[in-house]
């Protein structure tokens, strides 16, 4: 058996999905263990000076037609739209790692739906291992994550549960993974087995749960390979903040909010436009990342709103009294490692849960995207009034913890010398 001496990070999704394993590339070039990110092209400055090299993962016409569209971000057909950008990058990755690495001396990262990683796992026999960066995606009959619609209550008797989620996984959520893995899978001369979703995408190597415990602890039913690591650090490209930004922060008087939407949303939901109108209302100055200014802006709007499509998030919350987003995992962490109140808008995927994590936490509120004027103002107020002592502790739990980076490395070298040179998984 060789040691390890490569490792590919395949990374499908939009920015959140890709940032955390630049942060894991840096950890296994600081090994001595060369490293490869693939991604989606758009997200190649990522790397910056990281020390790791970049490709696309392919499939780019699929990624900017699936996350360019509307549909990947609706509630119902969500699903649909993003698992056949997954499958076209399950082929397109097969292709490009099986044409340049070797599984005797390299192994695999891949995040949730890389599922091009288990493809190779189970036809080459890579050494896979599988990172969750939300909890939402650990499809527990047990405990059931919070969806966008029809969750399932969290008072319901265990039977209960698993009878409705086994019933959802069978009847929706399989069949449309199914239909999207079909033609890719055949391809590659894959059986696709039943349960998908809850099973089949976690390595039988190792899975990492890249959140704390305490953000969600491990379900019963959950991976059997499956250990928490935290959350990793954030995405620490080199970029400064624009010129402009420190004036304008020192101009807001602890009144200063961050608003996105995420990365790879093409048009700012409504709810952008009326959380601004409601901030402006009560004096806030607005630093709004991604998406598009606003439209023919008044000369208040000039003063008080600045929109830059891209900031440092680690840099630019320290800044921040308030961050208002989607409900992105890696913006939650990065704002609760930065001790920052969030007011969320969740709309499809794994959205939800992560912001019912959050309010459970007493750090954040969870509104509809259709929440009034009154309903903005009650959360800003609760959130910057209240007494900050939650956001202090988990600040500090999140500063002493061990980088979920430093574990993952570890995890992977130690699995590498029990499992490197076995027969191929299934």
């Amino acid at each position: 058996m060789k040691p390890l001496r490569k490792v590919v990070l395949l990374a499908v999704g939009s920015g959140g999905d890709v940032a955390p394993f630049v942060s894991m590339g840096r950890a296994f070039a600081a090994r001595g263990i060369a490293a490869t990110l693939l991604a989606p092209s758009r997200y190649a400055s990522y790397v910056g000076d990281a020390g790791l090299e970049f490709e696309s993962i392919g499939a780019e016409p699929v990624f900017e037609e699936v996350f360019n569209g509307h549909d990947v971000w609706h509630p119902r057909r969500g699903l649909a739209a993003s698992w056949r950008y997954y499958a076209a990058a399950m082929s397109s990755a097969y292709e490009k790692v099986a044409a340049r690495w070797r599984p005797d001396d390299t192994a695999l990262v891949s995040s949730t739906f890389a599922v091009g990683a288990r493809a190779l796992q189970i036809r080459l026999g890579f050494c896979n291992t599988t990172v969750h960066l939300s909890p939402a995606v650990i499809f527990s009959h047990q405990q059931p994550a919070r969806w966008p619609e029809h969750s399932i209550p969290a008072t319901w008797p265990v039977w209960g549960k698993r009878l409705l989620a086994a019933t959802a996984e069978r009847l929706a959520v399989d069949p449309t993974i199914r239909r999207a893995l079909r033609d890719a899978a055949n391809q590659l001369d894959i059986a696709l087995p039943p349960y998908i979703f809850s099973s089949w995408i976690h390595s039988p190597t190792r899975v990492c749960y890249a959140f704390p415990d305490w953000f969600a602890a491990a379900a019963a039913d959950g991976p059997a390979a499956g250990v928490h690591v935290g959350f990793p650090d954030g995405l620490h490209t080199g970029n400064a903040l624009e010129a402009r930004l420190p004036h304008f922060v020192a101009m807001s008087h602890g009144q200063l909010a961050v608003l996105t939407a995420g990365t790879a949303v093409a048009t700012a939901p409504l709810w952008v436009a009326r959380l601004s109108d409601a901030l402006l209302r009560q004096g806030w100055r607005i630093v709004l990342v991604g998406g598009t200014p606003p439209a023919e802006p008044s000369d208040l709007v000039r003063k008080q709103i600045l929109h830059t499509s891209f900031a440092p998030f680690d840099r630019l919350f320290p800044l921040a009294n308030l961050v208002c987003h989607h409900g992105g995992i890696g913006t939650m962490a990065q704002a609760m490692r930065d001790g920052i109140p969030q007011i969320l808008f969740p709309a499809a995927h794994d959205q939800h849960d992560n912001a019912a994590r959050l309010e459970a936490l007493g750090v954040g509120r969870s509104l509809s995207g259709e929440a009034s004027h009154a309903q903005m103002r009650a959360a800003m107020e609760t959130l910057t009034q209240s007494p900050q002592s939650a956001l202090v502790t988990l600040k500090e739990r999140l500063d002493a913890a061990t980088p979920a980076e430093t574990a993952i490395v570890d995890r992977v070298l130690a699995d590498w010398g029990r499992t490197a040179g076995a027969s191929p998984p299934v």
